[in-house]
């Protein structure tokens, strides 16, 4: 007895020496993006693969689907149902689909998307595609989608990836899904994926700011307008790292909106034949707009079908009432108030059509105090009216006119700020995210890396020839260091460096070995192709030469391995029939051609576009090709 209780003793002592928080290693998250903004209201999508891709079925089986292939998803009924034409593969009370390479995409309405996706439908009886894709590979789409790609600054794009990594980690562990709107973060799939944001998502993998050694809902909007805006005024929370100070690297984002009290003019029109005037009387904003945004009325009249007024036909008539009133710590509009006078067709009194009153009223607690100036905006348009930060107001007999600064919340990170500072201000990604999430007490915010990305072995060939494998992970092919002795390139490596004609770059230890990302081997002098299992690297210099088609000018190609290289869309220039397979293949007329990678875009060998029927001019520079169809 005496033994069971001292091995008990020495057992608490060894507990004693284990950590008190024992956690699993953090991988890349994977994400669900919910596409409500780009598939809004559709019963049905259509549905095409660049690669192949299976359906999950509920049961555990699976049905392979093709690329090229043009399927349908829709909903019908209670289910959703899967179609090859006319032909139902599947119906299921949500279908699941995913890639069999990580590379293969899904286009849907027209859109590309890497990752799965589920089908399901939503409360309100529509289809709802939900994107499953990995952090950061879903990172490579919102960073682009959010700023400018080809004209930002790299530093920017690093603060914006590591603060939209945050947001959406937040929210992951909150397990909420995310949408694609700019409720979350804008994402527009892999269409608008670029180089440059693409290298800041790389170089900033994992690193999110934590508060408190906790990571945290990190906002961010366009423009602050000069003064950033606190949670506190924002949401009624308040946070240390969310705080109101002047931005003097965002002062340049202004606006202006004017609109009319008067919006139909009433005189002469006989208000008990509305059937005369109706369909020709227009409001003002809306006769007088230039775009195709909706305007104030329109806005209105949509507020009114859902405050009311369902499946009404409404005339607005005037705006007797629009103000905004008090202030926040930071300057913006904390309440605002609108009242609108309107008809709605076939309504009448004493004969005549009857003018309604609206009187807007907030809608959680129905009061007219209540309204906040951010709703009010919302009717005006987020075009017109981009903030709350006012500047100056006037009204007159005839209109409201309001001025501003700033586009968005205000809170957390300012995207011009940071491509200002970035650029004016010499600013690193860590200096500008320091700024703008800042309790003022350096133990409390900080930038960490969360997690490390996760590999995968992929076979790897040089010039056609076997070489040791790499690791597909972070969206990219990392390639064995010897890669740079097998080409022959010059490089120099110093304290964890490699240096080539003055860029530096340091790899990537994996499994024990170092690795270089694929891009960073030789800029624009190695191209790719995909192989069973992997990929084949192949190094050579291409020149840059001049291009014409038929004697006119043309995207600039390459002389390469002895050939001239046009860019492929020359086929769309010479009008010839091709098809789109995908790993840089087409069918032209029914014969396979392979295209290449060169510096980014794609490109095809010249005689391998429409075989005996281009011949070829020599020209200063390069070379003018003749189609004869």
């Amino acid at each position: 007895m005496r033994k069971i209780f001292v091995y008990f003793i020495i057992s608490l002592l060894l507990v004693g020496l284990v950590p008190a928080k024992m956690e699993a290693a953090i991988t890349e998250p994977q994400m669900k993006i919910e596409l409500s903004g780009y598939v809004n209201n559709k019963t049905s999508v259509s549905l095409k693969l660049t690669g192949s891709y299976k359906v999950e079925k509920e049961n555990g089986d699976t049905i392979l689907l093709n690329k090229d292939t043009n399927y349908t998803v829709k909903v019908e009924g209670l289910v959703v149902h899967l179609y090859e034409g006319t032909t139902m593969l599947e119906s299921a009370s949500q279908i699941t689909i995913n890639p069999i390479n990580d590379r293969d995409k899904a286009v849907i309405n027209g859109r590309s998307y890497f990752g799965g996706f589920i089908f399901k439908k939503n409360n309100a009886g529509y289809l709802v595609p939900t994107n499953l894709i990995g952090m950061e590979e879903y990172l490579k789409s919102v960073v682009p989608s959010e700023m400018i790609a080809s004209e930002w600054h790299e530093e920017a794009f690093k603060a914006q990836a590591v603060a939209a990594r945050t947001y959406a980690y937040f929210k992951h562990l909150k397990g909420e899904t995310l949408t694609d709107t700019t409720g979350n973060q804008a994402y527009k799939g892999a269409d608008v994926v670029h180089p440059n944001t693409t290298k800041a998502v790389e170089a900033t993998t994992g690193e999110m700011m934590t508060y408190q050694g906790k990571v945290f809902e990190a906002q961010f909007s366009a423009s602050n307008g000069g003064m950033t805006e606190s949670s506190k005024n924002e949401t009624g929370w308040q946070h240390d790292y969310h705080t109101v100070k002047e931005d003097t690297f965002d002062t340049r984002i202004t606006w202006d909106t004017t609109i009319y009290k008067q919006q139909v003019d009433t005189t002469g029109l006989d208000l008990s034949q509305p059937d005369q005037w109706w369909n020709t009387t227009i409001e003002r904003d809306i006769r007088e707009k230039t775009d195709d945004k909706n305007t104030f009325t329109e806005n209105i009249k949509a507020h009114l079908q859902t405050h009311g007024y369902p499946n009404k036909d409404i005339k607005i008539v005037s705006i007797p009432k629009l103000e905004f009133r008090d202030k926040t710590s930071s300057g913006r509009a904390i309440w605002g108030a609108l009242t609108v006078q309107f008809f709605v067709k076939d309504e009448f009194e004493d004969g005549k059509l009857k003018l309604q009153t609206y009187i807007m009223k907030d809608d959680k607690w129905n009061d007219v105090l209540k309204v906040t100036a951010s709703d009010v905006k919302r009717l005006i348009g987020s075009h017109d009216m981009t903030s709350t930060l006012i500047t100056e107001s006037t009204v007159n007999d005839e209109l409201y006119s309001f001025k501003g600064m700033g586009n968005g919340h205000g809170v957390g990170l300012s995207q011009h700020g940071a491509n200002n500072r970035a650029i004016e201000g010499r600013q690193s990604y860590k200096d500008i995210l320091f700024f703008y999430y800042d309790t003022g007490l350096a133990e409390k915010i900080k930038l960490e890396k969360i997690y490390q990305p996760t590999y995968k072995s992929v076979k790897v060939q040089l010039n056609g020839k076997d070489f040791t494998p790499g690791y597909y992970g972070v969206s990219t092919t990392f390639v064995h260091w010897k890669a740079l002795n097998t080409f022959k390139i010059p490089f120099t490596f110093k304290d964890g460096e490699f240096n080539i004609n003055g860029r530096k770059f340091r790899g990537e230890t994996i499994n024990g070995g170092l690795y270089i990302r694929w891009t960073d081997i030789a800029p624009g002098k190695v191209t790719f192709k995909s192989i069973s299992g992997g990929f084949n690297f192949m190094y050579s210099v291409p020149v840059p030469i001049k291009i014409q088609l038929n004697g006119n000018d043309f995207t600039a190609g390459y002389f390469k391995d002895g050939a001239a290289y046009i860019h492929w869309k020359a086929l769309e220039t010479f009008k010839i029939p091709f098809t789109w397979k995908g790993n840089e293949s087409f069918v032209i007329n029914g014969q396979p051609v392979q295209g290449e990678y060169i510096n980014g875009p794609l490109y095809i060998r010249w005689n391998l576009i429409a075989p005996g029927k281009i011949i070829f001019k020599q020209i200063p520079g390069g070379y003018n090709f003749i189609y004869t169809p």
